[in-house]
C-alpha cells in the first residue's frame, strides 16, 4: 500500500509540473484563457495528492520502526517524491514571477484608466466623474 500511495502522489506532482509548465508558456504568450481552463485540473490533482499524502502518512504511522520497516524500494520512492516536490516548488516559484508581473501590469493599467483618489493608504472609490475622465 505504501508504494501505491507514493507512486500516486508522484504521478499527481508530475502532472502538476506539466500543467504549470504549460501555464508559464501561456502566461508568456498572454493566453490567459488556457490558464483559466486548467485551474480545475490543477485543483483536482492537488486534492488527489493531498489524499494520497494523507493515506501514506496513515500507513507510515502504523509502522513500528520507520527505518527498519521500509524497504529499499520504499525509500527510493520517498526520495523521488521529495525530488519532484522540490521541482514543483521551483516551477511554482517561476510561475509566480509571471503572475506577479501580470498583476502589476493590470493594476497599473486599471489605476491609469480609473484615476482613484488616494489619501495615504486609503483609496476612495471611483466616482462617475472620475470614470468619465478616462484618457484615451
Amino acid at each position: 500500500m505504501i508504494q501505491t500511495y507514493i507512486n500516486n502522489a508522484i504521478l499527481d506532482i508530475k502532472k502538476l509540473l506539466e500543467i504549470t509548465s504549460l501555464d508559464i508558456e501561456d502566461a508568456k504568450n498572454a493566453n490567459h484563457d488556457n490558464i483559466s481552463d486548467r485551474i480545475n485540473q490543477k485543483n483536482h490533482l492537488t486534492v488527489s495528492f493531498e489524499t494520497n499524502k494523507s493515506l501514506l502518512n496513515d500507513e507510515l504511522v502504523k509502522l513500528p520502526d520507520l527505518n527498519n520497516s521500509l524497504t529499499n524500494k520504499d525509500k527510493k520512492l520517498l526520495e523521488e517524491l521529495k525530488t519532484v516536490l522540490k521541482e514543483l516548488k521551483e516551477k511554482n516559484r517561476e510561475y509566480a514571477k509571471y503572475v506577479i508581473k501580470l498583476n502589476e501590469f493590470y493594476t497599473s493599467l486599471f489605476d491609469e484608466m480609473f484615476a482613484l483618489d488616494r489619501k495615504g493608504y486609503q483609496i476612495s472609490n471611483a466616482t462617475p466623474a472620475n470614470i468619465l475622465r478616462i484618457s484615451a
